[in-house]
């Protein structure tokens, strides 16, 4: 499916630019915030970096990263994925090495000069991989009940699923953005930060 590029006055587009995420939940509550730095642009959609020791938070919960990441914000599609800096040669076997929220379509807004914030609707379903492990879909049983708490339209469930299924599938096979492309960026970040 190709990419329907946003205008480039509707995107971060200088590397190194402040990129606050804000995840919220489908009644607009506050979910998942954190904040990290534009690495760049291309087919699969917008990256962002996040070094050690990010504060990741959302009400009654948070925690700081202990290794970089990189995230996915695809332009039309309604995942967006994480890559930490893990691998089984350090002992980080069973360990999460990559997090996918089903969600909205990203969208952003520039917040002056200097600061962009990513906004997506969290739709529940996250497709998960440990390292060492193959991959799986988690908190299918709290998308069944917020469909019913929040009311998702009828779309909405048939596009998370699809989109759920969609990621499944290219972390098993190594394809679209998990073709290589996170390890690139991840590397090419952690030799930038280094």
């Amino acid at each position: 499916m190709p990419s329907a590029h946003p205008a480039p006055d509707q995107i971060p587009s200088t590397v190194g630019t402040a990129v606050h995420v804000n995840f919220r939940k489908w009644n607009d509550a506050e979910h998942w915030q954190s904040d990290g730095t534009l690495l760049g642009t291309d087919e699969h959609g917008v990256w962002v970096g996040f070094p050690a020791g990010t504060r990741c938070s959302r009400p009654e919960a948070s925690f700081v990263c202990d290794r970089p990441q990189v995230g996915l914000f695809p332009w039309d599609r309604g995942y967006t994925p994480v890559v930490w800096d893990r691998d089984e040669a350090r002992g980080d076997t069973g360990r999460i090495r990559i997090y996918t929220d089903i969600s909205t379509i990203p969208t952003w807004r520039r917040d002056g000069d200097d600061r962009w914030t990513v906004t997506m609707i969290d739709l529940d379903l996250d497709v998960v991989q440990r390292v060492g492990e193959d991959p799986y879909v988690d908190d299918e049983d709290e998308f069944a009940a917020h469909q019913v708490r929040y009311g998702y339209p009828a779309e909405v469930v048939e596009q998370a699923e699809q989109d759920c299924r969609l990621v499944l599938s290219m972390v098993q096979e190594h394809t679209g953005p998990f073709d290589g492309a996170f390890e690139r960026r991840l590397r090419d970040y952690l030799a930038e930060i280094s």
